[in-house]
């Protein structure tokens, strides 16, 4: 975003911007960025807000402003700069959308899905757990898998295809768990 004689179809001295807050909403005059530096005598930083351009195109911004001081410590002005992070913003949503879809597609798995960190520990177990295996996934939290809850005759076998799961960061197995009534 520059700003020079014409930023998204404006002067940027144009009293006509439409500044918005995050909702869609006109954000509040007094307090954007360099009113409120102006205002308090302070540096504002990392303040989010939209803009409107005249053709209705929105652009997010992130606002630094500080108050400037002359000689004599008396206010004098101020200076704010501007980012565009439209782009980052997208991301952030299109990241939160598919997370929401794999959480959603993990939760609904009619198979066991967990996550062991480099130990061997159970971090994650999903709600299947409990129609599998009897155990509710909290249950199996921070346990060491391989050691305390597998068939010992399939202890070798897993232990294998998690070391080479490690190494490559891909990977599966398959193996007999016990259950919470036994077996």
């Amino acid at each position: 975003l520059c700003i020079g004689k014409d930023v998204l179809g404006r002067d940027y001295k144009s009293r006509d911007w439409r500044q918005l807050d995050e909702n869609g909403d006109p954000y509040p005059l007094e307090k954007l960025p360099l009113a409120t530096a102006m205002r308090e005598l302070r540096e504002v930083l990392n303040v989010e807000h939209q803009i409107e351009a005249l053709d209705g195109e929105r652009k997010w911004l992130s606002v630094n402003a500080a108050p400037l001081f002359d000689e004599a410590g008396k206010l004098s002005g101020g200076v704010a700069s501007f980012r565009d992070i439209t782009e980052n913003k997208r991301l952030v949503e299109e990241l939160k959308k598919n997370q929401n879809r794999f959480e959603q597609m993990i939760k609904n798995s009619s198979d066991t899905i967990v996550i062991l960190d480099e130990d061997g520990t159970q971090r994650y177990v999903s709600d299947a757990a409990e129609r599998i295996l009897g155990y509710k996934p909290d249950e199996l939290i921070n346990i060491p898998v391989i050691q305390e809850m597998i068939n010992p005759d399939d202890i070798e076998k897993t232990q294998a295809a998690f070391l080479e799961i490690i190494s490559k960061g891909y990977g599966g197995t398959r193996y007999r768990h016990k259950h919470k009534k036994g077996g």
